[in-house]
């Protein structure tokens, strides 16, 4: 088997210090939005389980279904 030959590639990036903050900043966000939606569907999939999601209906939840989603 033999190795690939991979072209030497050196970028050259330059950036300055408000470019990082923008993009770090920029990162931040939508880290914190990522985790904003998993949370959301998290309360989401408890709402389903105790029957109370808007425009579903379903069985009403025992304690054992409410134990067993959490």
């Amino acid at each position: 088997m033999s190795n690939p030959n991979l072209p030497n590639i050196t970028p050259t990036i330059s950036l300055s210090r408000d470019d990082v903050v923008n993009l770090l900043m920029s990162s931040i966000a939508m880290e914190e939005l990522g985790l904003a939606h998993i949370i959301n569907a998290e309360g989401e999939k408890i709402r389903f389980a105790l029957g109370t999601l808007q425009g579903v209906s379903g069985p009403s939840a025992t304690l054992q279904d409410v134990l067993t989603v959490n």
